[in-house]
């Protein structure tokens, strides 16, 4: 009988165990895909911002260029890219504040091809990248490990 004992407190360790260690690295695993589709978003919307840079300097040139139709087609496209990114940070995250700022991310940059002179382009250009710090600012925050946990 006390084997049976001995066995059974070593089988139950033994789950107890791989338990817990299943919890944290899925909580790992969790925590690295969320930053992954954190990254993959900033970058899609700084190659949008490049877009509509480019997309401003070529109406600016020539509006009936097809440079200038080329660079409006990438900006749609590169805008649609970081909207796919956007929803797969909504779902990886529950976060209402962080999406909010996804969202807030690309509208501003949207709107940066708008201005009708330079100093409006420069500053809507700004505008873009200052939004994107405070995504990535609330990013960071929420994703950074809590001094409690163990992974």
């Amino acid at each position: 009988m006390p084997q049976a004992v001995n066995s059974l407190i070593a089988v139950a360790g033994t789950l107890l165990g791989v338990s817990v260690t299943y919890f944290f690295q899925r909580r790992a695993a969790d925590r690295s895909e969320l930053r992954n589709a954190l990254a993959a978003f900033a970058a899609a919307v700084m190659e949008q911002r490049r877009g509509e840079y480019d997309r401003w300097w070529r109406h600016h040139e020539d509006l009936t260029s097809t440079a200038y139709v080329a660079a409006r087609t990438a900006s749609y496209r590169l805008w649609s890219i970081a909207r796919q990114e956007l929803y797969r940070v909504r779902l990886l995250t529950p976060d209402a504040q962080l999406v909010r700022r996804a969202h807030e991310g690309i509208a501003v940059t949207a709107q940066v091809h708008k201005a009708e002179e330079r100093d409006g382009f420069e500053a809507n250009g700004v505008a873009a990248e200052r939004a994107l710090e405070e995504f990535l600012v609330s990013a960071t925050i929420r994703t950074a490990p809590s001094r409690n946990s163990v992974s």
